[in-house]
């Protein structure tokens, strides 16, 4: 009993110190990998951007056939956000959501494991040559209990292979791109989105002040039924000649509802599409979409339907034109990898 006794006694000064220096131990817990990427910041910027394009790379889902995912309203951006759930006991069930995205530079997203707690992932996108360097951080607040704090010991051991098999997975992904005319190409899974539109035509010379108050005449109406837009206004171009364009302003919106004369409202659905980002003056944007059909010519694309453009900067509200991006769309029938 006595040897007993004291077995007893070195346990629990054992536990009493393991769990006492615990509370020395950091709260703050950080894990941090990096790889470069041949590709722009933008291309990796808009991969990381869309909560649709995760399915692609995200090394959390990828392996799981049994995971289902349901995606928020707000596909791109602030606010969007995708939940999953799944049988398997070590992908578990989730929400991740963006909170933080300033382009192209970074992204930083809310990860929510439910009873397993919150982490925070930020990727911070850096030029290097015509390269980009992708940094994934991954932060997490290990708690005041002092077992827990332990094992944040080993976060970086248990957590690290999976943000290398991330970073590796998305350069595969964008080293897929294609450079043509110094622009670079890529091909995105855009995701469907509910559009408010008003479509007219209008010759070459007066597009852009037709534009001006067709985008107008939306954000009028959505600000008298107090609706937000949940993406960045949008061009579809249904026909294009020396003499007419046939034009379709369009801003996203959460939901369907009823438009007063004159205006479209339609579910755009999801399709695969190859993009080109511009950045500067929108009258310089010629040379991105000669880029884009020279290589639509030369890898005989096929075409799905109209091209569009969608504005990330508003350009009243920016003087500086570097600060500018237009990314120009080519839907196409099925992916289409280089």
């Amino acid at each position: 009993m006595k040897t007993l006794r004291i077995i007893l006694i070195i346990i629990i000064c054992l536990a009493a110190v393991i769990a006492g220096s615990g509370f020395l131990l950091p709260r703050q817990v950080r894990v941090e990998r990096s790889i470069i990427i041949h590709g722009s910041r933008n291309a990796v910027y808009t991969q990381i951007n869309t909560m649709q394009n995760w399915l692609n790379w995200w090394p959390g889902i990828q392996s799981d056939s049994s995971i289902k995912v349901q995606y928020s309203e707000i596909k791109t951006g602030i606010g969007a956000s995708f939940s999953w759930i799944s049988s398997n006991y070590n992908t578990g069930s989730g929400k991740i959501s963006i909170i933080s995205d300033i382009q192209p530079d970074s992204i930083q997203v809310l990860i929510d494991y439910g009873k397993n707690g919150k982490s925070t992932s930020k990727f911070i996108l850096q030029k290097e040559g015509r390269n980009t360097r992708l940094i994934w951080r991954l932060e997490s607040d290990m708690g005041i209990n002092p077992l827990t704090r332990w094992f944040g010991l080993f976060t970086d051991r248990m957590t690290g292979p999976d943000i290398e098999r991330g970073l590796h997975n998305l350069a595969s992904l964008l080293e897929e791109n294609f450079t043509q005319n110094g622009f670079e190409i890529v091909e995105i899974e855009v995701p469907a989105r509910i559009l408010l539109a008003v479509r007219d035509t209008a010759s070459p010379a007066t597009v852009s002040h037709k534009m001006a108050l067709m985008f107008n005449q939306i954000s009028m109406f959505l600000k008298r039924k107090h609706h937000s837009p949940i993406g960045p206004p949008m061009t579809i171009f249904h026909s294009f000649s020396t003499s007419s364009i046939d034009l379709e302003a369009c801003i996203p919106i959460s939901s369907t509802i009823i438009p007063p004369s004159g205006m479209l409202c339609y579910e755009l659905k999801s399709q695969s599409a190859l993009m080109v980002s511009f950045k500067g003056s929108y009258n310089q944007i010629a040379g991105a979409y000669s880029a884009m059909q020279a290589e639509i010519k030369e890898r005989s694309i096929d075409i799905s339907g109209s091209p569009w453009e969608e504005y990330i900067t508003d350009t009243e509200i920016s003087s500086d034109s570097i600060a500018i991006y237009t990314n120009v769309y080519y839907p196409v029938i099925q992916h289409y990898k280089y």
